[in-house]
């Protein structure tokens, strides 16, 4: 895993906890130090590829993910010098 790819998981972790559900791509490139919500796209598709992600709900529908089980109870990670 990268150390993106772990900050952004630790980045929706923290979001969810907080508000209750995903935050939208273009929070996630925010947090990402980006304007472009295709960079988090690409990044959380490789996440879901791979299993550290996955989507509830319905596949159309907004701000359904969550983290795969095996990164539940981890937290950490920075994105300094990325």
């Amino acid at each position: 895993m990268t150390p993106r790819q772990k900050f952004l998981l630790d980045f929706i972790r923290k979001y969810v906890d907080e508000h209750g559900l995903s935050p939208s791509y273009r929070e996630m490139a925010h947090a990402m130090g980006s304007t472009h919500p295709s960079h988090a796209f690409a990044t959380v598709e490789r996440l879901l590829r791979a299993g550290d992600l996955i989507k509830v709900g319905r596949p159309c529908e907004a701000r359904t993910l969550r983290l795969g089980p095996s990164h539940q109870n981890q937290v950490g990670g920075n994105m300094a010098g990325l």
